[in-house]
């Protein structure tokens, strides 16, 4: 990852952790837990791993709209898009696995196909 395209994350995240800091249910463990997951995020994309976004219901939409924004927000024609992919966009995958093994593993299933070592999965 370029210089510019980690200080584009690292501000673009900064946006998350305002908005933490702004919401009344904020407390010193989960700003904590915040920062430590955007640092281990902008340290996978900083050694060329992936994330992995997933979510139930509302936050199945806001994992494909993260996932989204990472990869489209920060591409451009000088930058390599960052690699961010929503495990819970894909019906077909989501249905079949429900449908064929245990609707428990619609994302545990996902994460063991494509996975990697040094990977992130964030959970919404």
């Amino acid at each position: 990852m370029s210089d510019e395209t980690q200080v584009r994350v690292s501000r673009y995240l900064q946006g998350f952790r305002e908005v933490a800091h702004k919401m009344s249910v904020y407390n010193e463990p989960f700003h904590n837990s915040l920062d430590e997951a955007v640092a281990i995020i902008e340290e996978a994309f900083a050694s060329g791993h992936r994330l992995y976004v997933i979510g139930n219901g509302g936050s199945a939409a806001m994992a494909n709209h993260f996932a989204g924004e990472l990869v489209s927000y920060f591409s451009s024609h000088s930058q390599q898009p960052l690699s961010a992919i929503s495990l819970a966009s894909d019906a077909a995958i989501l249905t079949s696995i429900a449908n064929d093994t245990d609707p428990a593993l619609i994302f545990s299933r996902q994460v063991y196909a494509h996975g990697k070592m040094g990977d992130v999965l964030l959970a919404l």
